[in-house]
């Protein structure tokens, strides 16, 4: 039996089956080898797939040929976020108070000014004991 040339073959991606796209901020999304399968997939996708692995063996390494597999985060990560404003929560007399936290000396006279208005006196000599959660582990610290 002959071989037909008549069948095009496209390249697509073995995860979303569409060819190369256009991503959210309109670049075009090629497909990529990821591993040492011959298959070839969008990076966002095999990124999507690693993230809703996480924690599994699939996360890291392609299920099929146990390659490793490149990081998902630099590509779901967007790339321009403005730098978050930390924001601390003040709990006094039943009322709960938030404040922009800004770094260095102007920052500290500023939180104590704040927590004056707060407190309703001079906290110069007044001791306060904090209590936060680390944002990595959630393990709650405090401070005195």
């Amino acid at each position: 039996m002959a071989e037909s040339n008549d069948v095009e073959t496209e390249d697509f991606c073995y995860i979303c089956f569409e060819g190369a796209t256009r991503g959210p901020s309109g670049e075009l999304e090629p497909l990529v080898q990821v591993c040492r399968c011959p298959t070839r997939v969008h990076r966002r996708c095999v990124a999507r797939w690693q993230l809703y692995s996480a924690g599994k063996r699939e996360e890291k390494s392609c299920r099929f040929c146990q390659g490793t597999l490149p990081d998902w985060k630099e590509v779901l990560t967007p790339r321009a976020l403005p730098p978050a404003v930390p924001i601390l929560s003040i709990y006094y007399n039943n009322t709960c108070c938030r404040m922009k936290v800004r770094p260095g000396p102007d920052g500290l006279r500023a939180f104590l000014r704040q927590l004056e208005v707060i407190v309703g006196r001079d906290v110069a000599n007044v001791n306060f004991v904090f209590r936060c959660r680390c944002p990595d582990t959630g393990t709650l610290k405090k401070a005195v």
